[in-house]
């Protein structure tokens, strides 16, 4: 397995050229210090404070920003978050976002000649789909007054091709909550 420096010149965490391969990826998200910003847990149920409505708001927002990306199972805990998250390739769509009349002159002949071919399939990275998730929940739970607020620098992740296993996170996901005080996340 082949890690990478980042631009900074750190080592990054991702494996190389595998972020934006189509799959189902097993994600977690972690708040600083694992700090309870989301709710709490009664009864084995999870219940959501402002913040944590935000966090979900966001997250279901995310197949929306970008085409091909899909929750499959997901739960927002009080310090992090757990998901299944299915990524394919899709057409880009690159072409309808961007304003040709804002365009500099000597791109615009480029870009209409571009527009008559056939759009390359496009696959979401990973890392773009979670820095969008982290940052737009930041912004919005900001803006509410939680200046405090933040998520760790990194996230775990790995690739799922086994249905044995896709079938045995769902559960964990789905049950994660009932299980609370025994999760290695767990803060009172």
């Amino acid at each position: 397995m082949g890690y990478s420096l980042n631009q900074r010149g750190r080592r990054t965490l991702r494996v190389v050229n595998k972020s934006s391969t189509p799959g189902i990826y097993y994600v977690t998200i972690c708040t600083q210090e694992n700090q309870n910003f989301f709710g709490t847990i009664a009864q084995g149920q999870m219940k959501l404070n402002r913040d944590g409505l935000v966090a979900q708001e966001v997250w279901d927002s995310l197949s929306k920003r970008f085409p091909g990306v899909q929750s499959d199972q997901s739960v927002i805990m009080p310090n992090h978050v757990h998901a299944l998250l299915i990524i394919e390739a899709t057409q880009a769509l690159i072409r309808e976002n961007h304003r040709i009349e804002r365009m500099p002159e000597r791109f615009k002949a480029y870009w209409e000649n571009q527009q008559s071919q056939e759009p390359e399939p496009y696959c979401a990275a990973l890392g773009e789909v979670m820095r969008t998730f982290k940052a737009a929940t930041s912004r919005q739970i900001h803006k509410l007054g939680m200046q405090r607020f933040e998520w760790e620098p990194r996230y775990y992740s790995s690739i799922v091709f086994d249905e044995a296993k896709i079938a045995e996170l769902r559960t964990y996901i789905l049950t994660n909550p009932a299980h609370w005080e025994e999760d290695k996340l767990y803060r009172p």
